[in-house]
């Protein structure tokens, strides 16, 4: 669990990220990273899909409905959309380190108050102290856990 200053600005750089995936160009400078750029807007629509992680499915795809009609757990459908949708990791969680560097960063600066400065040491102490928490209590340290890119598309790393 972060602490809310920690995942504020987690959810800004996903925000920034989301606007700027494609670089801010109308084309881009390769094929491949023009394609990417289209494929992760088909993938994830919305800021807010990215933000919640709600993924939506390739045209094709259907999941496997059990026997009562009903899709495996993470899949959904949305009003007005001829498609299925999955549930994934909210997008802001894959800036969750890079939000800790941009706030630790800003400590150095000599335009930031005392104020600032304390209620941000405070709050990345707090935040590393819940990670050795989470981490004695037997859940994985998220430092170690395996990078994720941070444009994952849909059947690149899911059955989907």
């Amino acid at each position: 669990m972060t602490v809310l200053l920690v995942r504020q600005m987690a959810k800004e750089l996903a925000g920034m990220f989301y606007t700027e995936s494609d670089g801010g160009r109308l084309f881009s400078d390769t094929s491949e990273e023009h394609r990417r750029s289209k494929a992760f807007r088909d993938t994830y629509p919305t800021l807010k899909d990215f933000i919640q992680g709600n993924q939506r499915c390739l045209p094709n795809f259907a999941p496997q409905l059990d026997a009562d009609g009903n899709p495996p757990l993470g899949y959904f459908r949305v009003e007005h959309s001829d498609r299925w949708w999955k549930k994934d990791r909210p997008g802001w969680q894959h800036f969750v380190e890079k939000a800790r560097t941009v706030l630790a960063t800003r400590l150095r600066d000599p335009a930031m108050s005392e104020h600032e400065k304390n209620t941000i040491s405070e709050a990345l102490i707090e935040d590393y102290n819940r990670s050795v928490k989470s981490a004695q209590a037997g859940a994985p340290d998220p430092r170690t856990i395996e990078k994720v890119n941070q444009r994952r598309m849909t059947g690149r790393n899911q059955l989907n």
